[in-house]
């Protein structure tokens, strides 16, 4: 298990009325994050807090999350004092393609409470449009929650549109381009093909269509290992058909 700092936060002490300050064995285990969580692909710090009076261990179960430092922490026992705890967690990126769920548990005293992490498959594209594919049921709160499973994102623009964009927020550098590593078609140019972490707006500039037919291309992402794709479609400037009829 990988070591580092541990961040153990001890953010207050809350005071008990008399009553349970006469209780000399008050336990608690309440896991307060994560909380209906959802993490994109390339998500690779998270964490898991906690109150506790007690020594705490904590265990990841899954094998694309392992505690970033000690998994445990041996407080002084003292009834009168809940603490916040907040445990750093190191994620793997996920480059399944599809989202994947993961829990991680920490026990203290008798107790034993769980938080449940949920990893979308894809990058976090902001202004396209996307299909579901299929989902998954993941439990909140003893609710049942439909969640993407996996998507099609994709951009869809008439014969005459010459401007667009493809905006997005990755954790790490990016790149941007066909699957195969061909060269994009001449009808559909970006602003540019690679870039820095964090927010970006990529301008895409289209040539008019001036055919019967629809024309369509894809376009990559990809950031951390994980690759998005996004299908591009851009309407035909009329159907044959209607054309002949206007000329009548």
């Amino acid at each position: 298990m990988r070591k580092s700092i541990l961040f153990l936060l001890v953010l207050l002490t809350i005071p008990f009325l008399q009553s349970c300050l006469d209780d000399p064995e008050r336990h608690q285990l309440n896991v307060v994050y994560p909380n209906n969580t959802l993490l994109f692909a390339d998500a690779t710090v998270d964490s898991l807090q906690f109150y506790t009076f007690d020594s705490w261990e904590v265990h990841p179960n899954c094998s694309w999350i392992d505690v970033n430092g000690d998994n445990k922490y041996n407080f002084p026992y003292e009834y009168d004092k809940l603490y916040l705890c907040t445990v750093l967690l190191s994620l793997q990126p996920n480059t399944t393609g599809k989202t994947r769920m993961g829990t991680v548990t920490v026990n203290s005293y008798d107790y034993s409470a769980s938080g449940l992490y949920t990893q979308l498959g894809y990058l976090r594209v902001t202004n396209l449009n996307y299909k579901v594919k299929d989902y998954v049921t993941s439990p909140y709160d003893g609710v049942s929650v439909s969640i993407p499973l996996s998507v099609d994102f994709y951009m869809a623009d008439s014969a005459f549109v010459t401007q667009d964009s493809i905006c997005f927020t990755v954790e790490k550098s990016w790149t941007l381009g066909t699957p195969d590593g061909s060269p994009l078609p001449s009808w559909f140019q970006l602003e540019k093909t690679s870039g820095r972490a964090g927010h970006n707006n990529v301008a895409v500039t289209l040539e008019e269509n001036p055919y019967y037919e629809d024309r369509k291309t894809t376009v990559r992402l990809s950031s951390s290992g994980v690759n998005t794709d996004i299908s591009i479609t851009q309407f035909a400037r009329k159907k044959k058909s209607d054309e002949e009829e206007e000329g009548k």
